[in-house]
């Protein structure tokens, strides 16, 4: 069993203010993020898993962090993979965030 991991740059777009599982709320616009898929090969057999979609925010994007936390982090990933799956947030593969 071989298994790799795809990763994808894309953007997000979302049409109107959306508030996500932890409150962040994100206004219209578009975002950065990624697009994960794990591919398995079984005997010759190639299989895919569900694509999983993640939004990747600054920290000074979240509401809530302390001044010690932004300085500590990076980028926060929130995973919005039902937000596309319902319609609410649409994928740009290929694009630029503007």
């Amino acid at each position: 069993m071989n298994n790799q991991i795809n990763t994808e740059e894309v953007v997000f777009t979302i049409g109107q203010e959306m508030k996500l599982e932890d409150g962040t709320i994100l206004a219209p616009g578009q975002y950065k993020g990624t697009s994960i898929r794990l591919r398995s090969d079984h005997g010759g057999a190639a299989i895919l898993d569900e694509m999983k979609y993640f939004l990747h925010l600054h920290p000074t994007q979240v509401p809530g962090l302390t001044g010690a936390e932004v300085a500590q982090v990076a980028t926060i990933k929130f995973s919005v993979t039902k937000y596309v799956r319902s319609g609410m947030v649409s994928v740009l593969r290929g694009a630029r965030c503007i």
